[in-house]
């Protein structure tokens, strides 16, 4: 069995998530600039810093704001954005759900 075919949802990066959800890589950039704004705001809204989303998801800072300063490169595995986007409030289940 191919390698691939094995891996898991939550072993992937966000990029091989879009990419398993038909998304072309030229459009990639955009649905984690986006993602990285819905982040942002919903921090922003409910008051988190990034030091404190870092310890409710038992992550380091810096993996968090390289996300948000840089969306387009930095990496990022699936299982992190979810537990992000919910610590915020923001449950990532609905777009995850909807890219087709």
């Amino acid at each position: 069995m191919h390698s691939s075919l094995m891996t898991t949802v939550e072993d992937q990066t966000f990029d091989e998530f879009l990419k398993a959800k038909g998304i072309g890589k030229k459009n990639i950039p955009a649905f984690r600039r986006v993602i990285a704004w819905q982040l942002s705001e919903a921090m922003t809204t409910r008051g988190i810093s990034t030091d404190e989303l870092a310890r409710r998801i038992r992550t380091r800072p810096h993996e968090i704001g390289r996300f948000l300063e840089i969306p387009e490169s930095a990496p990022l595995l699936i299982t992190t954005l979810r537990e992000a986007m919910a610590a915020v409030g923001n449950p990532l289940i609905t777009f995850c759900d909807t890219v087709q």
